[in-house]
């Protein structure tokens, strides 16, 4: 049995944002993995119920950027995130509006746990 919990947090106007974040790190746990080639964040589906979501990351190089590097800076290569993103619409009934803020909280949800396994985060 599916309970449906609406995950809205106040937003512009007094209208309802949807709380992506808190839905994520509610129904799935982002683990780390390393190989030679980088790191990859695996968003795995608390109940196991779903296909596993991806985003593979590299080290930085130095003709990416202009700026000073370090070695904790990652970029992100590549994501396989559809099946976080079906469940997410079944529960959420996602329109072409959501996706960047959506994009933006993958990534944040990434960045966050990239630094936790390095270290640098709670």
């Amino acid at each position: 049995m599916f309970i449906t919990i609406l995950y809205c947090t106040q937003g512009i106007m007094g209208l309802p944002m949807k709380d992506f974040y808190t839905f994520i790190t509610d129904n799935f746990t982002p683990l780390v993995s390393e190989d030679k080639n980088g790191m990859v964040v695996t968003l795995n589906h608390k109940r196991g119920t779903i296909p596993e979501g991806k985003v593979w990351m590299e080290r930085a190089k130095k003709g990416w950027t202009r700026k000073p590097l370090n070695k904790t800076q990652f970029i992100i290569v590549n994501a396989d995130l559809m099946g976080p993103l079906d469940f997410i619409h079944k529960f959420m009934s996602l329109d072409e509006g959501d996706y960047e803020q959506l994009r933006k909280t993958f990534i944040t949800i990434a960045m966050e746990t990239i630094d936790r396994h390095l270290g640098g985060g709670n």
